[in-house]
């Protein structure tokens, strides 16, 4: 039995667009957390700053990916 293959293809546009989402979505979680502050809610804060520790580590990854891409 063949296992069927998948191939997924992005762009320097792709990621170009994705590093920007993600860089909004920071600024929009840093800015409420600096206009509101901090959930009170039990556990909330820690949710939060795992949140934008995701946040961060996917831009990070895209931007290693789009650099990558800009140097071929």
């Amino acid at each position: 039995m063949t296992t069927p293959t998948i191939t997924i293809t992005f762009s320097a546009y792709d990621f170009g667009c994705l590093q920007g989402l993600l860089t909004h979505e920071i600024a929009n979680v840093e800015r409420r957390l600096t206009v509101v502050g901090y959930p009170v809610a039990p556990g909330d804060k820690e949710m939060t700053d795992a949140y934008l520790r995701q946040l961060r580590s996917a831009l990070a990854t895209v931007e290693e990916v789009y650099d990558g891409i800009g140097s071929t």
